[in-house]
């Protein structure tokens, strides 16, 4: 068994469902049972935007219990442009384990996100000078590997190009091609722990093979992951639980992609819903959204959701733009906040209207979303997109959440539907 471990959803159902598309029977799950009898299993931990000596313990408790059960190898899902804790999480791994070296590879050369001299690009241009550098949570203000991944302990070398002996700490080469990463991925075994984004996962498959895996055998995982987060409630998935031909929900959790995904809806003819700036008002003085009464101011807000989504079968909700600024004298709200508020609108609109496509967008938000449903894990469908997950809901196949980052588009046939 292959073990990918992500710091978000989005990330673990993209690698699954490369998996998935190489002939792997693969699953995705961020609570804590073990993983069943599967070629792949894909985990979230939701640390991205933890701060890092939390999100280093946390890996470093999860990362001990997977080596526990015994897996042919590790793969840690980072983010492309390196946002979350990625060097302290990296180094918390190595420490847990005794481990001393680490290969991070970043890179997605298909993509246009390509490193040159140990400084990070994107379509040509410094990172710090795309879109990128004005993520709201997340910004990349600097282009400069040793920038993008502080480490505490251990030397970090940037733009090396890998030798036949690796080097202690963390490895982090140039890449603008796939020669590239066929190249490092043959390289990969001298290193304990394997790191990157889903253009190397690819190339490890490639070398590696991805058939004839041995399957971990059933009950034979003698540990249980941490828990990140609390059951909650039972899944409510509408009126009718899923029956074929319920509706479509885009949920749309990052801030930077809004005004595109917001203009391309108008331009279709769909209807896109902000959450109301009062409503990050109310989570800042302390709101609670798991209470049912605290959505009643918004209940027009919620009714203007569900009507559109009964009379055209498909609409969109999102965070906006305006969730990092102070509302009157209200502090800025934390974005694990807004997007439980916004988790918790997609959660009532489904107990309203049945929703068998969810399109989820940021794997933060996807997390948010399918926690807030009691979903707690989801076999892979057949998505052939490029950087989309396709995840079956428990028990209820009609129902699929697909799930990308927020720093990708959608693929024009996925949404808005047009080819």
């Amino acid at each position: 068994m292959i073990v990918v471990i992500a710091d978000d959803l989005s990330g673990a159902a993209e690698l699954a469902n490369i998996a998935r598309q190489s002939g792997l029977t693969a699953e995705v799950r961020w609570r804590g049972q073990p993983p069943r009898k599967v070629d792949l299993c894909a985990i979230d931990l939701n640390t991205r935007s933890l701060p890092a000596e939390m999100a280093g313990q946390r890996m470093a408790d999860t990362y001990r219990t997977v080596l526990t059960w015994q897996p042919e190898w590790v793969y840690r899902k980072v983010d492309s442009v390196l946002r979350g804790q990625v060097g302290f999480e990296i180094e918390a791994m190595l420490a847990a384990a005794g481990q001393r070296r680490a290969l991070l590879v970043p890179a997605n050369p298909r993509r246009q996100r390509t490193i040159v001299g140990s400084r990070y690009f994107v379509q040509g241009a410094p990172l710090d000078q795309s879109p990128l550098a004005r993520d709201p949570d997340h910004p990349r203000r600097s282009c400069h590997l040793r920038d993008l991944v502080p480490v505490l302990r251990i030397p970090l070398h940037a733009g090396a190009t890998p030798g036949p002996t690796p080097c202690e700490g963390i490895a982090i080469p140039d890449v603008t091609c796939d020669d590239d990463l066929t190249r490092l991925a043959n390289l990969a075994s001298g290193y304990e722990v394997v790191a990157g984004a889903a253009e190397f996962f690819e190339a490890l498959l490639r070398v590696r093979g991805a058939a004839a895996l041995p399957c971990a055998p059933p009950n034979a995982v003698p540990h249980d992951l941490p828990r990140a987060l609390p059951h909650g409630p039972a899944p409510v998935l509408g009126g009718k639980r899923g029956l074929a031909g319920g509706a479509e929900l885009l949920v749309c959790g990052s801030r930077v992609a809004w005004p595109e995904r917001l203009a391309l809806a108008t331009a279709c003819g769909q209807k896109l819903f902000a959450l109301p700036p009062t409503w990050w008002g109310d989570l800042s003085l302390g709101a609670d959204e798991s209470d049912p009464t605290a959505l009643l101011p918004y209940s027009e807000w919620l009714d203007d959701v569900v009507a559109t989504l009964r009379h055209t079968g498909r609409a969109g909700i999102g965070i906006g733009e305006l969730g990092a600024e102070s509302n009157g004298n209200n502090p800025p709200i934390r974005t694990d906040l807004l997007l439980q508020g916004l988790a918790a609108a997609a959660e009532h609109v489904a107990q309203r209207v049945p929703v068998n496509r969810w399109l989820l967008e940021g794997g933060a938000t996807a997390s948010a979303v399918l926690r807030r449903l009691n979903v707690d894990s989801c076999a892979l469908g057949d998505a052939q997109e490029a950087g989309i997950g396709e995840l079956r809901h428990p028990g209820i196949d009609q129902v699929r959440y697909y799930v990308k980052p927020g720093s990708y588009a959608w693929p024009t046939g996925l949404w808005p539907g047009i080819d």
